[in-house]
């Protein structure tokens, strides 16, 4: 998977020369973009719980290929971020809290700048490895090559409208339903159970079971986490002594 995520970032953007050289519809792109980007988040998630010694020290997933804007952190700063959502969830000190504190519809849009709220986190409590500016020059330098090869009107309208949609439409389940209650606050963890059944079967099988399940299963993630995603609907018997008392919450998919 270290390799499968730098190889799917690549192909999110190549993916945005097709409509140049082929028949298929730029419509169609954008559409196989937005599942694209949170099937690659995902699994970016399940590294993130990786002792870094499994990761080998990979450089193009520490250099992060999946680069937005040059706001962009890279896989260390992501990682940081992410364990410190788990110490301090639903706290002033968790990374994620500010972005949906304030109600579905302010979350929606503040998620869908996730990776710039994230890049300006990290810049304010100096959550950056020691290398970081070395790997945001390689960044920017990939980002420069990406738009050169597809154009700008491709890379905008193509890629990064849709990692936007899908950074909104992803997190608005990760971030905001699974952290807070039907009132919209942020009061405890819940797992999810989506009322409409069909829907959520095609989502599943779009975005990929890591993806998935650590949105609907978020509660025995946290709980956890070392789980793989892969594995988080399974999580039960008295190897989990938490599994039969978390909090569930219905939602519309």
């Amino acid at each position: 998977m270290t390799y499968a995520v730098p190889l799917l970032s690549v192909m999110s953007v190549l993916l945005c020369l097709i409509p140049e050289i082929t028949s298929v519809p730029a419509w169609a792109i954008f559409l196989v973009n937005i599942p694209l980007t949170i099937r690659i988040v995902g699994m970016n998630h399940e590294l993130f719980h990786e002792p870094p010694s499994k990761l080998g020290g990979n450089l193009l997933l520490r250099l992060n290929l999946h680069v937005y804007t040059p706001l962009t952190i890279g896989f260390d700063e992501y990682r940081e971020l992410h364990l410190r959502h788990h110490a301090y969830d639903n706290s002033d000190r968790d990374p994620d809290f500010r972005m949906i504190r304030d109600g579905k519809h302010n979350a929606l849009w503040r998620l869908a700048l996730a990776p710039e709220y994230w890049f300006l986190y990290c810049m304010k409590h100096g959550i950056l490895s020691r290398d970081f500016w070395l790997l945001h020059t390689g960044r920017m330098l990939v980002l420069a090559g990406y738009v050169a090869l597809v154009g700008v009107e491709n890379y905008l309208l193509l890629f990064l409208l849709p990692t936007k949609l899908a950074f909104a439409l992803s997190f608005l389940v990760f971030s905001y339903e699974s952290h807070t209650d039907a009132t919209g606050k942020p009061r405890s963890i819940w797992n999810l159970k989506p009322r409409l059944t069909l829907l959520n079967r095609a989502i599943y099988w779009s975005i990929g079971p890591y993806a998935y399940n650590i949105a609907y299963h978020h509660a025995t993630h946290h709980a956890y986490p070392w789980v793989s995603g892969v594995k988080l609907s399974d999580v039960r018997g008295p190897d989990f002594p938490l599994a039969h008392g978390f909090p569930e919450r219905s939602v519309l998919f």
